[in-house]
């Protein structure tokens, strides 16, 4: 649970970051986030847009202001859940 948001993937597309094409992943914690920079300077709100996870974001970007893991877990579960 120290580090639960995971980017990463696997994709032919090479307009994709090179992490994405190779199928590599790395797990952060919500203070890390902020600090990571991608291929490109890809940050991770960019990673996020770019595969079109960006209704990720706003979620992220709440618990970072509340400093609450717990709220975007659980946000993100309960959006899994809802068919």
């Amino acid at each position: 649970m120290a580090k639960p948001f995971v980017l990463g993937g696997y994709t032919n597309d090479p307009n994709l970051p090179p992490i994405a094409q190779t199928g590599g992943a790395r797990s952060f914690s919500l203070s890390e986030l902020d600090s990571v920079v991608g291929p490109g300077g890809l940050s991770w709100r960019d990673f996020l847009s770019k595969i079109g996870c960006s209704w990720g974001i706003p979620i992220i970007e709440k618990a970072e202001q509340e400093q609450s893991t717990h709220y975007a877990l659980e946000t993100f579960i309960k959006r899994a859940l809802i068919p």
